[in-house]
């Protein structure tokens, strides 16, 4: 019959325990006293031919030279070995080998040994300091010389690193960070009204109909044909369609890689684009020039329209067209789909931040939970009925988006002082 031991008799070894670290301390010296008691002669032996062939040349040099050390060592090897000149044997009873002179000697040999070492380590330290890629390549950056370093890898700082954006404010009209739901709703004068709370307090009063005129701007026109697309809506689709239609699992491979290379190769030719709209701005400028004009440059679009052409008409891309009523929730399900093929970031479009802000914020939507409100809440929004639906939808579905602003609007805390300056702005 098993039995089972209480929980409080089993006990599991520590390093901790003091009990247990004493017992080890106590092993360890009974060992070597049983070793050195039982074995005297011949570690005593060991230990002398192993020093003597440490110091075997000084040894042989202190027989003729009488030099500090020289001669300490070889007094040394004629004390504790008394070797004989023929065979070079050690004379000596090791069994009268105390234990204090092996101590002795050991502090001493143990001393050189570490000198020659630290400066061997001393060394080959500064040989590896001289050769390793880790040191030999190591730099301090700053921001701006870290985004120069940086820019052969990755096509976006190439344009970034021309603008000082450390410098600029975070509010920036063209380079500052997206607006949260506050700022987006004081930009757009959308608060109606405000309620004092107990606390002293304010809630703001949303007026839901001016914010719905401002999503359904921003959600854009109706689709008719592509040749009515803007310049960024051009960019976006050119660049998604071939993804789109490589999605069709019944495409071979060599269509597969041609499509692929369509869209990459277009992304290339964007990047292309403004890097030769930068070399030109060391140019005389044209007058009317506001300095930043190299970031919104002209696009000839022939190159792009031949691409959408080229794929318009595929049944995925047609599929997709048929199931979206506005020009940007196609952009968005297109995108969507793109992205079953593994990543597909922003990133490579960065561009589009200073071409077109709001297109940037709703390709910058695609993916997260939260849509940016600035540019992607109304789009995001009516897509998400189409999907669901199953079918394009004439009629804007933007409740859910003003509701989303109401809601994200109350994250924030209001006083006085917010509201006072909001009313000022208003005017």
């Amino acid at each position: 019959m098993a039995t089972s031991k209480s929980q409080g008799t089993d006990r599991t070894f520590q390093f901790s325990d003091p009990a247990a670290v004493a017992g080890i301390i106590v092993m360890v010296i009974a060992a070597v006293w049983i070793a050195w008691y039982f074995a005297h002669t011949q570690i005593s032996a060991l230990y002398v031919y192993v020093r003597y062939a440490e110091v075997w040349v000084l040894n042989l040099a202190g027989a003729f030279f009488n030099l500090p050390g020289i001669s300490s060592a070889h007094n040394w090897v004629q004390r504790v070995c008394a070797p004989e000149r023929t065979i070079l044997l050690c004379t000596r009873d090791f069994s009268t080998l105390s234990w204090g002179e092996i101590t002795s000697s050991s502090m001493v040999f143990n001393g050189l040994c570490v000198i020659i070492l630290g400066g061997w380590c001393f060394r080959m330290f500064r040989q590896v300091s001289r050769t390793h890629p880790g040191f030999r390549f190591t730099k301090n950056h700053s921001i701006k010389s870290f985004v120069k370093e940086n820019a052969a890898l990755y096509p976006h700082l190439k344009l970034v690193e021309r603008l000082d954006l450390v410098a600029k404010p975070l509010a920036d009209p063209l380079f500052g960070m997206s607006l949260t739901s506050r700022q987006f709703a004081y930009k757009h004068r959308l608060i109606s009204g405000w309620q004092k709370m107990a606390d002293g307090q304010y809630v703001p009063v949303l007026n839901r109909e001016a914010a719905t005129a401002v999503f359904l701007a921003q959600l854009g026109p109706h689709w008719t044909r592509s040749a009515d697309l803007t310049p960024g809506e051009t960019l976006l689709l050119a660049i998604v369609l071939p993804r789109v239609a490589a999605t069709d699992p019944r495409m071979d491979d060599a269509a597969f890689k041609n499509a692929m290379a369509d869209s990459d190769g277009l992304i290339k030719w964007c990047w292309d684009h403004f890097t030769s709209s930068v070399e030109r701005q060391g140019r005389k400028r044209e007058s009317g020039d506001d300095g930043y004009a190299w970031l919104r440059p002209a696009f000839d679009l022939s190159y792009p329209r031949q691409i959408i052409a080229r794929y318009l008409m595929h049944p995925e891309v047609k599929q997709i067209i048929e199931q979206h009523a506005f020009r940007r929730t196609i952009l968005y399900a297109c995108y969507v789909r793109a992205s079953a093929l593994g990543v597909f970031p922003p990133a490579d479009v960065r561009w589009l931040r200073f071409y077109d802000r709001e297109l940037w914020y709703l390709r910058s939507s695609i993916g997260r939970q939260v849509a940016f409100a600035e540019g992607g809440s109304a789009v995001y929004c009516h897509y998400l009925y189409e999907a669901k639906a199953g079918c394009a939808i004439v009629e804007p579905q933007l409740d859910k988006a003003v509701s989303g602003l109401e809601a994200a609007m109350h994250g924030f805390r209001y006083t006085e002082a917010d509201k006072k300056a909001y009313e000022e702005a208003r005017g």
